[in-house]
């Protein structure tokens, strides 16, 4: 299939609207086509990747009660009706394929071609294209797969254009956003838009007219009601109202106070490159940036630059910092990002989407994540309106996986919506950082971002950047020894500076390297602020003054140590608590402090922590594992597995409890059922997360485990991690070992009849039968499931028992029976799965 120059092209398909081809630029007549399959057949081949299909997944598609030497003869009779209507030379046969000739057009392959292409207009020509894929035509399910697929792709390109239009040429974008809600009624997006370009026209009735229709299509559609913020600007367009001003705490300086610690920071000097990209970025409306270099480079500064620039152009901004301690809280961050911005806003805290989320009972964790990061999403565009939003994350290093995969989710959301997400990260880490590594990847592999490098300054810019210091210019001399010292690394050159400031003229004295020189000014500054700032860097980037002075055992000197930090410049004040002036302080003052003595501050503050805030589990579980105490860390542990895990933390959740295991091995606690329900949940954790192997692992471990005064864990149990390990087995292909998972749980159950566990693990068996391909045997077994379940009384596995007997009868060719089966199955939970497609072992 080809879509080069049309002198070339002999046969056009338009399938994007009602269905016509075209030979020779002349129309081929409907009663050209006698007989249904021809084309059929040419509307599945123009549908397919490169137009071509193998012979076994048409046959599949057009005749799946055949088998495949009949299916083979009327795949072959289809071909023959085909090419005498459009000609031979349209229609390749290959050996195992059927294909469109290279001189056949497609539509709907330019329309994803130009859907993609970075340039403006050739964008908004493939919008321009798009209609409803063979619209008036009766539907197979593949045509009406690629129908909603298509229309999808149509709604969030046209989403992500709208803006540009709207600044252009406010009637296209009217007629642009009529089309959106003509394929999607219920979009709010689209018909909040449409409502602000409406009004801005002078046309308020329309705008209110269109809600009351969008309102009725969600009630019909989706039984649901306009969304807060849709029904807010509906109030207010009725009462001919304008939204009013911003407050000006949302403004740029908040962003610096928050990252940099000074609401007016220092000019950026010698980044005139970078500054540049950085303004391109800030004048459109959506995209990632990603701020990358080395500690102490400037990342947050260059960061905080592009939230100036984004401000003076009306954008709304939301800043957060990741903090090393704080990496194992899922969505940390961002949870914070939302407080910080509504605080500003004068907003209560129930519109904080993390806040209020709750999962759903017994649900799926992903389907769960999934529905939380859409909430996030939502969230964002309700708080900013019509504005963009430009959002920073910095020091994603630092960031937990949990917020590093809604990063990456809000960065493929800034394809459709009006998001400039920012985020820094330290290049060095990268590779020592799994989930910063998959996310820079990912990030790249799908072109979502510009990465701009930060190098360090040369030897002029280092100059500026002293006298800017300073407010005066300094000598040759200082300049060559300061710059010896600092190879032109912005945070060192001010560390340099701050501290010869009495006697800048000077040659410096200063130590080898720069971490003692951080450490020589801290001892500088005496013993009190020595104490209280090494007992805050065991704390964290952050901490509290009062725990920080009870570790350090300060009394009423702790304050003056405090001020004297201040003054240095080496701790700024981060309402209501204090943090280091930058990570690189922090780390200098932990390196130097003994193994032993670690120990012993991080045992210290947990006990201070126990007593002031015996709720903070996550902080508690480090310092006391941190402490060597693992007796002490081991519930801590387990509750902030559990918190992470009721978060949607799966990964933060593994780490704890796997933290859990180490501990109980270092006590030499023998088999019990902690150490059975800690495997047991690392394995369904892990199985939800796609980690197979581990899965498996873990869940083996927990099925086996026994002691030698004869205690294992029940037949219950052991039936439920073993049920478990065969899921991940199936989901992974490997069916043998699924089946002797299975099996060992069926003995395990033998004279259990009235276990919980039997119409799951029955279940489970079906399934693997039907993938085995052993279609009337899982109609057995489902059977049995059904039976099982309705004597348990719980409607999910009655309807996975249905889902079961539906799936065996669509593939037994016994599709009545099978339709009636999914129709029960509907009834009891709802349309959660198509039973008819691809069966999901993913829970």
């Amino acid at each position: 299939m080809s879509s080069d120059a049309t002198a070339a092209v002999k046969v056009r398909i338009h399938l994007l609207g009602p269905f016509t081809v075209e030979r020779d630029d002349q129309p081929i007549p409907p009663d050209a086509w006698e007989r249904r399959r021809a084309f059929e057949l040419l509307q599945l081949l123009a549908i397919s990747p490169g137009g071509r299909l193998s012979r076994n997944e048409l046959i599949d598609l057009l005749w799946p009660e055949k088998d495949s030497a009949g299916g083979a003869n009327n795949l072959h009779r289809a071909i023959h009706d085909l090419r005498k209507v459009i000609g031979s030379d349209a229609i390749r046969v290959e050996k195992s394929a059927v294909r469109l000739g290279d001189g056949v057009w497609v539509d709907v392959a330019e329309f994803e071609k130009l859907i993609g292409d970075a340039d403006f207009d050739r964008r908004t020509g493939a919008l321009a294209m798009y209609g409803e894929l063979c619209a008036g035509s009766a539907m197979s399910e593949r045509i009406a797969l690629e129908r909603d697929h298509l229309r999808q792709k149509f709604i969030d390109a046209a989403l992500g254009v709208v803006p540009h239009v709207i600044s252009r040429d406010k009637h296209r974008a009217i007629d642009l956003l009529r089309r959106v809600l003509a394929a999607d009624a219920t979009n709010e997006q689209a018909l909040r838009l449409l409502m602000r370009c409406l009004a801005d026209g002078g046309r308020r009735a329309e705008a209110l007219r269109q809600y009351a229709e969008c309102k009725r299509a969600l009630r019909e559609q989706l039984d649901a009601a306009p969304s807060a913020q849709t029904t807010a600007l509906f109030d207010t367009l009725a009462k001919e109202e304008e939204t009013p001003p911003r407050p000006q705490l949302l403004g740029w300086q908040r962003v610096a106070r928050r990252l940099l610690g000074s609401g007016q920071p220092p000019a950026t000097r010698g980044r005139s490159e970078a500054l540049a990209l950085i303004d391109e970025f800030t004048s459109g409306n959506a995209g990632v940036l990603l701020l990358v270099g080395e500690a102490g480079i400037g990342k947050t500064h260059a960061a905080v630059e592009g939230a100036r620039l984004a401000a003076a152009r009306g954008s709304v901004l939301f800043c957060t910092a990741a903090l090393e301690f704080e990496r194992a809280i899922p969505y940390g961050p961002f949870v914070e990002a939302w407080n910080d911005h509504l605080r500003a806003s004068s907003l209560g805290i129930e519109h904080n989407p993390f806040i209020g989320f709750s999962p759903t009972p017994d649900g799926n964790p992903q389907e769960d994540k999934l529905r939380l990061f859409e909430s996030a999403r939502q969230s964002l565009e309700a708080l900013a309106g019509s504005s963009t939003i430009y959002f920073v994350l910095d020091d994603l290093h630092f960031a937990d996986e949990s917020s590093l995969h809604l990063f990456h989710y809000l960065a493929r959301a800034a394809r459709t919506m009006p998001l400039l997400l920012v985020g820094t990260y330290r290049d060095e880490e990268v590779a020592l950082n799994p989930p910063l590594n998959a996310l820079a990847s990912s990030l790249y592999r799908e072109r979502l971002g510009v990465r701009v490098a930060l190098d360090r300054l040369d030897r002029e810019a280092t100059r500026s950047l002293i006298d800017d210091r300073l407010g005066r210019n300094v000598s040759d001399d200082t300049l060559t020894a300061i710059y010896r010292l600092t190879e032109g690394n912005p945070f060192f050159t001010e560390e340099v500076v701050q501290s010869m400031r009495d006697d800048i003229d000077a040659s410096p004295a200063v130590p080898a390297d720069l971490a003692s020189f951080i450490t020589d000014r801290v001892q500088r500054l005496g013993t009190d602020v020595e104490q209280l700032l090494t007992a805050a860097a065991v704390i964290g980037q952050s901490f509290d003054f009062d725990l920080a002075r009870a570790v350090a055992g300060l009394g009423a000197g702790g304050v003056r140590a405090l001020e004297l930090g201040l003054a240095a410049r080496l701790i700024e004040e981060d309402e209501p608590r204090y943090r280091f002036r930058h990570g690189l302080v922090r780390e200098s003052l932990h390196q130097r402090i003994s193994r032993v003595r670690k120990r012993e501050l991080h045992e210290a503050v947990a006990n201070a922590m126990e007593s002031a805030t015996p709720d903070l589990v996550e902080d508690l579980a480090l310092h006391l594992r941190k402490a060597g105490k693992p007796e002490r860390a081991l519930p801590y542990l387990m509750a902030s597995a559990f918190r992470a895990a009721a978060r949607l933390g799966l990964a933060e959740a593994v780490n704890f409890l796997r933290q859990a295991l180490v501990a109980m091995d270092e006590l030499k606690l023998p088999p019990d059922e902690q150490r059975f329900q800690v495997l047991l949940r690392l394995g369904q954790m892990n199985l939800a997360l796609s980690n197979l192997d581990s899965a498996v692992e873990e869940l083996d471990a927990a099925a086996s485990l026994a002691r030698t005064d004869g205690w294992r864990p029940s037949a219950n149990e052991r039936a439920e991690a073993r049920r478990y390990a065969s899921l991940a087995l199936i989901t992974g292909g490997k069916l043998e070992e699924a089946n002797a998972r299975l099996e060992e749980a069926m003995n395990d159950l033998s004279g259990e009849a009235t276990s919980p566990q039997y119409p799951h693990v029955l279940y489970h068996l079906a399934q693997l039968r039907w993938h085995e391909g052993r279609h009337r045997e899982a109609y057995r077994v489902a059977e049995r499931c059904l039976r099982e379940a309705e004597r348990q009384g719980d409607p999910q596995l009655i309807a996975n028992g249905y889902e079961i007997l539906s799936l065996s009868c669509h593939s037994l060719g016994e599709w009545k029976s099978g339709v009636e089966f999914e129709e029960r199955r509907r009834a009891l939970v709802g349309s959660t799965v198509d039973v008819a497609q691809a069966f999901d072992v993913h829970l």
